[in-house]
């Protein structure tokens, strides 16, 4: 009888460790689960946990239906106006992977509305693994942008582009291509494919421009990757420079230890790059890139 109740014991102290161990890390989500709610004809919605952010989709003629997630302040009023982020994540990032590592809705001060769409195979035009063309990517953003606006008041003058890496050069390569779809982007780690700086249409969008001194994927002065060649951060932003009307025979720079800071004058407007001294190829804690991106992008 004592032995049976020994055994009995053990079988219950195994059973609680088994389920107070946690899950297997790629068995683990990032994301809350989902529940239904309803959609407009256009678009389908579901909502995450108390975290305010929803999952749509838009349908286009030629693509079909591609989704993006809608991050709401934490304070959100109905009633009031609100600029837009929308954010590109990395070659294989998820919306809900950029979200995570981004936190744009802490780094934003509940002030903006976040969007996160998602690439073809989570991939963005512009680069040689790419699945769309640019024109079909920038056809999904404005049918996102559109129906955030169907849903939620936004301010059509401060819609802003933030991305990384693929992101960070789709982004640029909307303002070369599609000036005003962005009125301000911010690109950290860019990869500058050609088709991402060159052909540009004429106008000016304010860019900046974080990469890391020591980046050895998408290399700060340049290299070839993919087959393919890509541009260096400082030949980036020269281009982009040009293309909003600077008239600088050097920039201005200040050096802040981690950091450096470029900005061209004599610009229509605002031409930014910062260095990264000892940064890799990544999304910036030291400076923060969601910080130094918000303060750049809110004042446009």
């Amino acid at each position: 009888m004592r032995a049976m109740s020994t055994l009995l014991t053990l079988i219950l102290s195994l059973g609680l460790a088994v389920s107070a161990s946690p899950a297997p890390a790629e068995a683990q989500s990032s994301t809350p689960g989902m529940s239904s709610l309803s959609g407009s004809s256009g678009s389908s919605a579901k909502s995450r946990g108390a975290s305010k952010t929803k999952e749509r989709s838009v349908f286009l003629l030629g693509q079909g239906s591609r989704r993006y997630l809608v991050e709401l302040p934490p304070r959100y009023n109905p009633n009031k106006r609100y600029p837009v982020v929308v954010g590109f994540g990395g070659w294989r990032h998820t919306p809900e992977r950029f979200q995570s590592y981004a936190n744009l809705a802490h780094n934003t001060r509940g002030q903006a509305i976040m969007v996160y769409p998602q690439g073809r195979k989570n991939a963005w035009a512009g680069a040689p693994y790419a699945k769309t063309s640019l024109r079909q990517d920038f056809d999904y953003v404005r049918a996102v942008i559109n129906d955030v606006a169907s849903h939620h008041k936004i301010d059509r003058r401060r819609i802003y582009g933030l991305g990384l890496s693929n992101g960070g050069g789709f982004v640029v390569a909307a303002a070369c291509h599609a000036p005003g779809l962005f009125d301000a982007v911010a690109s950290v780690s860019g990869a500058y494919y050609s088709p991402t700086v060159t052909r540009c249409r004429r106008g000016a969008t304010p860019t900046l421009i974080m990469h890391g001194e020591h980046d050895k994927t998408m290399h700060y002065h340049g290299g070839s990757r993919h087959k393919s060649r890509y541009w260096s951060a400082p030949g980036t932003f020269r281009t982009i420079g040009q293309r909003n009307g600077c008239f600088t025979p050097a920039p201005y720079r200040a050096n802040y230890g981690t950091h450096v800071k470029f900005e061209q004058t004599r610009c229509r407007t605002a031409t930014k790059l910062i260095r990264v001294t000892d940064g890799a190829h990544t999304w910036f804690r030291h400076p923060g890139a969601s910080n130094e991106a918000w303060d750049f992008l809110r004042h446009h």
